[in-house]
């Protein structure tokens, strides 16, 4: 967008091994992100984000099923 504006675009899925519940006997969760509307701005070494909304999906496709929307700000260091 500019020398130091950025547009940050996250598409993004994976797994978790974890135990979901006692009941379901699954180990392994399903994820998936989405950050598709955000601004950065990169001031030195520093960068700084802001992701609104930033939504997340998990599930384990059989009796958990979670979405989250996050409005986040992050301060990133850059070596």
């Amino acid at each position: 967008m500019g020398e130091n504006v950025y547009w940050p675009l996250r598409l993004g899925f994976g797994f978790d091994a974890v135990n979901t519940s006692e009941y379901s006997g699954n180990d392994i969760m399903f994820k998936a992100r989405a950050d598709l509307l955000g601004l950065a701005y990169k001031f030195g070494h520093f960068l700084f984000e802001m992701n609104l909304p930033s939504v997340r999906y998990s599930s384990e496709f059989q009796y958990t099923h979670t979405v989250s929307v996050l409005f986040a700000l992050r301060i990133i260091y850059l070596f």
